[in-house]
């Protein structure tokens, strides 16, 4: 047997293996390996330990893999965890001004819907260090007041006892100018202010003509 085409084929083995020769260096190498025991044993033992190495790498690429995937489905559900945390907030800031006009009573994520027109107006206050956020809620009706409900929001301790007080009035039987008054746990006074009532919304925002109002339609 030819020594020449011993070496040629152990040159080739590797790529013949990794399936790199043409059709007929195939050919040629499985003449050869049929009639040449050593260069038989060579493939046999190049095969081997290809495919042991190759089982190896495979083992270690699986977990690397199922890795990736745990990886990438778990930011997709923080995205749309983030998406529906976002939507619900927003809900309920936007429902948390909802009402109903003839109560007074401010709607909590049970949104009911009007043909009225509905405004809020924000601004802050701050009067001797009473520092209060005011959300006001309009119903309006032709753009004529049909309900005004006040929301008023304490930042430090006298703005506190300033509505603990107006709450004390809001509920006394004295009280024309406000009522169904409401202190939550989260110290907002919610409130009912009767003088805007019949009054255009040009008027309502002249009377607060000092503030820098932020004033949405919704």
């Amino acid at each position: 047997m030819n020594k020449n085409d011993c070496k040629i084929v152990q040159d080739l083995l590797p790529n013949y293996i990794d399936k790199l020769t043409n059709e007929y260096t195939n050919e040629f190498i499985e003449r050869h390996l049929n009639e040449c025991s050593e260069c038989k044993k060579i493939y046999d033992k190049m095969k081997k330990q290809i495919d042991l190495n190759f089982q190896i790498d495979d083992k270690e690429i699986k977990p690397m893999k199922k890795i990736n995937k745990k990886v990438k489905i778990m930011g997709i559900l923080i995205l749309i965890l983030a998406i529906v945390v976002a939507i619900s907030l927003y809900i309920n800031y936007k429902s948390s001004y909802l009402f109903d006009a003839k109560t007074g009573k401010i709607y909590g994520s049970d949104i009911q819907v009007s043909n009225d027109r509905n405004v809020l107006i924000e601004y802050n206050s701050n009067y001797n260090d009473i520092d209060i956020d005011t959300a006001i809620v309009l119903t309006l009706d032709n753009n004529i007041c049909k309900n005004a409900r006040l929301i008023e929001t304490p930042n430090n301790g006298k703005a506190k006892e300033s509505l603990e007080y107006k709450y004390s009035i809001i509920n006394s039987k004295n009280s024309g100018a406000y009522s169904n008054g409401n202190f939550s746990e989260k110290l907002e006074l919610s409130y009912n202010y009767n003088m805007w009532n019949g009054k255009s919304l040009e008027d309502i925002l002249k009377e607060l003509d000092e503030y820098e109002l932020n004033v949405i339609e919704y």
